[in-house]
């Protein structure tokens, strides 16, 4: 992810089309100023994927964080870097 306000995290789920879902971002440990970013409104599209448009211009550079999702039926996770937009 860059540190730019129209950040984008997709992916690809067996979840049924039009599943509602959250996809959240939280620091790591020990990143000062922590944070929390998340998309309230992510849903699964007819071709089962899905996409969360975030806001990461209050992170820095070489930021960790990891997404999560989660949803009654289904949660992922994966680590991630904030880099220079």
């Amino acid at each position: 992810m860059t540190n730019t306000d129209e950040e984008t995290i997709s992916g690809t789920t067996n979840v049924a089309p039009g599943a509602e879902f959250t996809v959240r971002v939280r620091s790591a440990s020990g990143v000062t100023p922590g944070f929390v970013i998340q998309d309230n409104d992510v849903s699964v599209d007819t071709d089962g994927t899905f996409t969360a448009e975030l806001d990461f211009s209050d992170t820095s550079d070489d930021n960790e964080f990891t997404v999560t999702t989660r949803q009654a039926s289904f949660d992922a996770e994966a680590d991630g870097v904030v880099v220079e937009a």
